[in-house]
């Protein structure tokens, strides 16, 4: 499962297209000797191992939707919710050294139960 800042107050490092099935990410350099606390900058080398990994096994992942975080544009509460499709690794590039990006696609979406009718 990966995360989503739908009111990222950076929304050209972070784009969330709900109508097209898109979200894109761009993390900036970070390092220790730069001055990154080392817990950030080893968060940014999971999420890019975890990117890489999808991307490599071609997993099918879920999407979870937050506003009202620390990088919102309103802080306060968090919302959050996951979206009914499924999602997969498109592009990833970089590192955490010189900044990194990924795109996720969406590849489906939830399908009715009979519950839903």
């Amino acid at each position: 499962m990966f995360t989503a800042e739908i009111d990222h107050v950076d929304p050209a490092r972070n784009s969330f297209d709900a109508v097209v099935g898109a979200f894109h990410k761009k993390v900036p350099p970070l390092s220790v000797e730069a001055g990154d606390h080392s817990l950030r900058v080893r968060h940014a080398q999971e999420l890019l191992d975890a990117v890489r990994e999808a991307l490599d096994e071609g997993t099918e992942n879920r999407l979870l939707l937050l506003r009202g975080t620390r990088y919102s544009n309103k802080k306060g509460v968090i919302y959050a919710a996951v979206d009914p499709g499924f999602w997969s690794v498109r592009t990833v590039s970089g590192d955490v050294n010189n900044g990194f990006e990924f795109t996720l696609v969406r590849i489906s979406h939830c399908k009715a139960t009979p519950h839903d009718t």
